[in-house]
């Protein structure tokens, strides 16, 4: 029975360590992270980890819209250059964590 045990705690171990793959922020918050910034969301599925800059909102402030929100375009200074060709909008650019098109 003992052998047993040992053959059987590696699957239980892996079982374990299967991890919650957000659709988007809004899972993200639903999960406890409620504070804004990037995270990985798999829309699409495992094999397709996106990188988002997550909006959760403030609830103290005034004109507070929920929260939640995956945010597919950020403009905050202009280090980014947004006048680019439709296949660099097709593919994505800037960083998540400033200036960027998902």
């Amino acid at each position: 029975v003992s052998m047993l045990l040992l053959l059987l705690l590696p699957v239980a171990a892996v079982s374990d360590s299967v991890k919650f793959l957000p659709l988007d922020c809004e899972d993200i918050y639903n999960n406890g992270s409620i504070h804004s910034g990037v995270y990985t969301i798999f829309p699409a599925g495992h094999a397709s980890p996106v990188q988002v800059y997550c909006d959760m909102g403030c609830e103290d402030s005034i004109d507070n819209d929920g929260g939640k929100w995956t945010v597919i375009q950020r403009r905050m200074d202009g280090t980014v250059n947004f006048y680019r060709p439709w296949d660099q909008y097709k593919k994505g650019f800037g960083n998540p964590a400033g200036e960027y098109w998902l």
